[in-house]
């Protein structure tokens, strides 16, 4: 074989494996229809610590609306609140030990549109059609995607009376991404 087409073909092989690489660490991070990167809904709590691993998994109590809420609890980076990366909520329907909803808390993880924890409610009105803003906690729902992103602040009183979704800021920063599933 020509050194030619051994270089050809080595520069191939590297290429493939670069574009292989970056597709996992992309997906590593990537929010869609019912997954926050390797963890999805209806995944069981073993795949998931095989995913991530024990030391980096914990079986938690969320305490919702003061009644037990198991979850798995996924923390990828060390920080002073001790907050997880990704927690899988369990249950609801999907049996005891099956991931059902997913909350994001690390700005790692992005749509494929790059909007994630520490975007913008402005970025989100750029990149998607947001179906309807609620409060209580306030919220974006773009139910295209089947995600629902958690902001920092209050609307304005005027919000409250409207319900016009336009009154509430472009300012306002998302800290929580919720998906409970694609319908």
């Amino acid at each position: 074989m020509p050194a030619s087409s051994i270089q050809n073909s080595t520069a191939t092989a590297v290429a493939s494996i670069v574009r292989s690489t970056a597709t996992a660490s992309e997906n590593e991070f990537l929010l869609s229809c019912n997954k926050a990167g390797f963890i999805k809904i209806g995944m069981s709590v073993d795949e998931a610590r095989q995913r991530y691993g024990e030391q980096a998994t914990r079986i938690v109590d969320l305490q919702l609306e003061a009644m037990p809420a198991p979850a798995i609890a996924v923390y990828l980076v060390k920080n002073d609140t001790n907050t997880a990366s990704i927690t899988g909520e369990l249950g609801w329907g999907h049996g005891p030990d099956k991931i059902a909803r997913i909350n994001v808390r690390d700005p790692q993880f992005k749509t494929d549109k790059g909007i994630g924890v520490g975007a913008t409610l402005g970025m989100l009105r750029k990149a998607y059609t947001i179906t309807y803003i609620n409060d209580t906690p306030l919220r974006a729902v773009v139910e295209d995607i089947h995600m629902t992103f958690l902001l920092d602040g209050d609307p304005p009183k005027e919000f409250y009376e409207t319900r016009d979704k336009n009154l509430v800021p472009n300012e306002a920063v998302i800290h929580k991404v919720f998906m409970n599933g694609c319908r």
